[in-house]
């Protein structure tokens, strides 16, 4: 998890190979990715793309390895790199934002897969501390040529974490509960929040700076997915989905688009929305993918139930 929030470079269905990169006489400790390739241009400075070379960065990691990397152009991204202790979980940030994309949250930091040479990226990070530099060649692999995966994302300011407590916004999502107009708008990203969370399985979105907020827009920010698409699900799912269970209200358009989605007549429309790390290399593994779908079906499942109770335009009140 990182000690600072961060939001992240634009990529969808992204694939970046690993071949040399172009290092600048000018800039010898510099390090570039190698090109990433997406058929989308946001206008949104949010999800503009991080580009250019890293020409230095410092460590900002807590429990697991993560820097912060600055281009020198008044770009700043945040990089979590593939560990021996977190292996392939920085894969579930471009997941995360795969499958928001896919169902049209926009809450979630658009994610992209990159590899940096290790012995380059050492070079220009400041670790502060000597314990951290043993710790970066531990625990970050590499794999040929030297090189490593992560995930590349966007470091944002301003950022706020989100402080409201659950006593406050819980009763808008209830059968009878009153949303001031001013606050509807939260309302719905928050019961979005608690459909998503349970869609990718993570358990870890209310332990700590897990949610932001993005002052300019007061729009929510669902960061961090360390603790998303495990397979078989850990108990510590149940929490998140007794969150989900807890509330009456959702929003049709998410649920139709959940639907959609899980579409038995034609299911790699999941494999392709999720897509691959690089080529021949899915991004989740196959029982991450199973996890999905069958918390999806079950999403739409307990959606039904509840409207059996409560009625249809109580349980689908946001459009």
């Amino acid at each position: 998890m990182f000690s600072r929030v961060f939001f992240l470079v634009c990529l969808f269905y992204s694939v970046v190979l690993c071949a040399e990169p172009s290092i600048g006489s000018s800039a010898p400790s510099a390090l570039a990715p190698v090109e990433s390739r997406s058929p989308f241009a946001f206008s949104d400075p949010l999800k503009a793309p991080c580009s250019g070379i890293p020409r230095k960065g410092v460590w900002i990691g807590n429990t697991s390895v993560a820097f912060q990397l600055d281009f020198g152009n008044g770009q700043k991204c945040a990089y979590k790199p593939f560990t021996t202790q977190m292996r392939t979980r920085y894969r579930n940030e471009v997941a995360a934002y795969r499958l928001a994309r896919a169902l049209g949250l926009l809450n979630v930091p658009s994610a992209s897969t990159v590899c940096f040479d290790k012995g380059k990226l050492r070079a220009i990070i400041n670790f502060g501390r000597e314990a951290r530099r043993k710790r970066f060649d531990q625990e970050v692999r590499s794999e040929t040529k030297g090189k490593t995966w992560g995930a590349l994302m966007r470091w944002i300011s301003p950022y706020q974490t989100f402080s409201l407590k659950e006593a406050q916004w819980k009763p808008w999502l209830k059968k009878g509960g009153e949303v001031p107009s001013s606050s509807r708008s939260l309302a719905v990203q928050l019961s979005t929040l608690l459909v998503f969370d349970v869609l990718i399985g993570n358990w870890d979105r209310w332990s700590g700076n897990n949610l932001g907020l993005y002052p300019p827009t007061q729009m929510l920010l669902y960061i961090d997915h360390d603790g998303a698409f495990f397979y078989p699900e850990p108990p510590l799912l149940q929490k998140t989905r007794k969150k989900f269970q807890d509330v009456d209200r959702f929003s049709r358009g998410l649920i139709e688009a959940i639907r959609v989605l899980l579409d038995q007549d034609n299911q790699e429309k999941l494999i392709s929305v999720i897509g691959e790390e690089q080529t021949g290399v899915p991004l989740l593994s196959s029982g991450a993918m199973q996890g999905i779908r069958e918390r999806g079906i079950w999403i739409l499942e307990q959606i039904e139930k509840k409207k059996a109770i409560l009625g249809d335009s109580e349980v689908l009140y946001f459009e």
